[in-house]
């Protein structure tokens, strides 16, 4: 096949095999790579096939059949940039030593739980995945990176991540779009979590569930963010600051926002035109610095606004400059250690 020659060429020398600049819409005889080739690349090849240092890296092509590396090593990173994967990926406890690449590529579906890396995860630029991405147990080097990419679980949820291990931050932004829900139970993250102007349809079910994460840096969920469906952090531990500035929060029907027990050793922003529609639920949690609500919107269709008790808030609650509450504000036994302002 065309495609197959000057992927093998481009191994060879360690060049980009670039089938074609865009993401292909069919197949052809010009831009068709088996997958069981694409495979044994990915594994070194053989003597009569080497593969050079810098590995196995294709652009634009159409990949036929099932990537199946479930349990195996490949010698690189996989770099596949705006290609189409006709079958979901297998990498099932795979090792991969340079990361998973697949910036503007469309899968239906990956099944990573397990996978080991030292790299990077990009899943970005016009990533599509029309299915399922599982990445439980997952343990990540550096950035797992989403920005710009589009994942429709297809029923079920979009982004599976529970207890993923990432040693760099987190991106869900920039337009990211998940269609069900994204779940980050008992994740660790020594970065961010960023989900400015993201977009979170939970489908019927939760828009982003993050109970138990550790997060070491701060959470992002602002600037055009949307969340459709209740977002939840109950008993998460954030190192800096969760803030939601000019997020849209709507539970349908039921919780907005939900961060019992949550420890947050920053501030919390829930302001500059933050918008929920449904309670927001901050029973027991810990705030290290302020709660600042400052012209943010809240609507508990019905019930609670705010509904705070018991939380221990260092800094001071701010609750003024064209704050909104419609439903009932809740802070019993709530400890504030500066001053609760309404002005």
């Amino acid at each position: 096949m065309p495609a197959e020659r000057i992927l093998l060429q481009a191994c060879r020398i360690g060049e980009t095999a670039v089938i074609s600049k865009q993401r292909p819409e069919h197949a052809s005889e010009e831009n068709t790579v088996r997958a069981g080739f694409l495979r044994f690349l990915l594994l070194g090849g053989d003597h009569s096939t080497p593969v050079h240092e810098q590995g196995v890296r294709l652009q634009g092509a159409w990949v036929a059949g099932e990537l199946d590396l479930e349990n195996t090593a490949t010698v690189s990173a996989i770099h596949c940039a705006a290609c189409i994967f006709t079958e979901p990926l297998i990498l099932y406890r795979s090792t991969l030593p340079g990361g998973l690449l697949l910036m503007g590529s469309e899968v239906p579906g990956i099944e990573g739980d397990g996978l080991v890396t030292t790299g990077d995860v990009f899943l970005r630029d016009d990533f599509k995945a029309i299915g399922e991405v599982r990445l439980l147990g997952a343990q990540i080097g550096d950035t797992l990176d989403c920005s710009k990419g589009q994942f429709d679980g297809k029923e079920g949820n979009a982004l599976s991540a529970d207890r993923v291990v990432i040693n760099g931050s987190m991106f869900l932004r920039d337009g990211f779009q998940a269609a069900g829900t994204v779940r980050l139970l008992g994740a660790q993250i020594a970065g961010n979590l960023e989900c400015d102007a993201g977009q979170f349809d939970g489908k019927e079910g939760h828009s982003l569930v993050a109970d138990n994460a550790v997060i070491r840096g701060g959470v992002f969920l602002g600037n055009g963010f949307q969340a459709i469906g209740e977002l939840r952090l109950l008993g998460s531990k954030i190192g800096g600051s969760l803030t939601c500035s000019k997020g849209q929060f709507d539970g349908k029907g039921g919780y907005a926002l939900s961060a019992d027990g949550a420890v947050i050793k920053g501030d919390m922003y829930l302001s500059d035109g933050f918008q929920a529609t449904g309670t927001v639920r901050l029973l027991g949690a810990q705030i290290g610095g302020n709660l600042e609500c400052d012209a943010g919107q809240f609507d508990g269709k019905g019930g609670d606004a705010l509904f705070a008790d018991g939380a221990i808030i260092k800094g001071s609650v701010f609750l003024r400059d064209g704050f909104q509450a419609k439903g009932e504000v809740w802070l019993l036994g709530a400890q504030i250690g500066g001053d609760l302002t309404c002005s």
